[in-house]
């Protein structure tokens, strides 16, 4: 069955077996799963607090607006 248009569904955290972790997965527009992966692939290495007190204010200041999918 084919997915809605504009959804997917994005890893927090993929699963491991061997150390008893299951799969996180959170729905996502497609725009923003672009962007988390890019951010993702940005940050895998170093990342600065600048960086990290930014996003948290992204976040803070639209989780009112947010819609759960």
């Amino acid at each position: 069955m084919p997915r809605g248009k504009g959804i997917q569904t994005h890893h927090l955290v993929y699963a491991d077996p061997e150390k008893g972790i299951e799969d996180v997965t959170v729905k996502i527009h497609q725009p923003e799963h672009y962007l988390l992966t890019r951010i993702g692939w940005t940050i895998s290495k170093k990342v600065s607090r600048g960086f990290l007190k930014s996003l948290k204010m992204i976040t803070e200041n639209n989780w009112e607006r947010a819609e759960e999918l």
